[in-house]
């Protein structure tokens, strides 16, 4: 039993610490609106989502099949194997998608 103890310990540990690191990366704005004199916005921003990128994502994205369709076979290779980085990088490619860091 005290082995258990031991390797559940370092499971959340190991868990703790790979949140911490996912989490401190840098947060930037670039979606800057310019606003005219009569405060009304210059332009409506435009729908970049690209919704085949996000379904194939949503449906096969444990499986890196959008990081092949957006070419990065390196990255699609290592989610092919770890099963979308245990879901971690699903997730995290779902939401790039969905606000237009990733995709056109």
């Amino acid at each position: 039993m005290s082995s258990m103890k031991k390797l559940l310990f370092i499971f959340i540990a190991l868990f703790s610490y790979s949140t911490i690191i996912y989490a401190s990366f840098p947060v930037t704005d670039n979606n800057i609106v310019v606003v005219d004199s009569n405060d009304q916005p210059t332009e409506a921003p435009e729908d970049c989502v690209d919704w085949a990128l996000f379904a194939i994502c949503l449906l096969f994205g444990w499986l890196g099949m959008h990081r092949f369709m957006t070419g990065d076979y390196l990255i699609a290779t290592l989610q092919l194997l770890t099963m979308g980085g245990c879901g971690i990088w699903y997730i995290i490619d779902l939401f790039a998608i969905a606000m237009c860091k990733m995709g056109r």
